[in-house]
């Protein structure tokens, strides 16, 4: 029974606790803000994603959904159901050339979706010493 009144106890307190914090928010801490739409802080040149983990037959597939170029519709009309990446990062295979296939064919295929579309390649191991 000592128990269970000092498990009440505690129930109470950490109540009691809880409801002093939440009745301690106050206005006074709220602020206001300011908006400059004439202040460019960064501009957001595109959206990406990577193509090196997808089988080119898998991304054919999908191809329009992830690269369809709709920057010439007016905004409302951009929620299409579309992705609409903007840049692909292809892989550079530390390996050589005869690699390349298809990484380039994935870079071929985001273009013939979106021909704007930005594609750069990175490295995905440290330097060589």
């Amino acid at each position: 029974m000592g128990q269970m009144k000092s498990f009440m106890r505690i129930k109470i307190v950490f109540f009691l606790l809880v409801l002093g914090v939440l009745t301690n928010f106050s206005p006074s801490w709220a602020q206001t803000v300011t908006v400059n739409t004439g202040t460019t802080y960064q501009t957001i040149s595109g959206f990406g994603a990577a193509s090196v983990w997808d089988s080119i037959a898998s991304l054919r597939t999908i191809a329009v959904t992830l690269w369809h170029d709709d920057s010439g519709s007016p905004p409302a009309s951009q929620v299409n159901g579309q992705v609409g990446l903007s840049i692909n990062r292809i892989l550079i295979d530390e390996s050589g050339n005869s690699n390349w296939g298809t990484e380039a064919a994935a870079a071929t295929l985001a273009l013939s979706q979106n021909p704007n579309v930005r594609i750069f390649g990175t490295s995905w191991s440290p330097p060589a010493k």
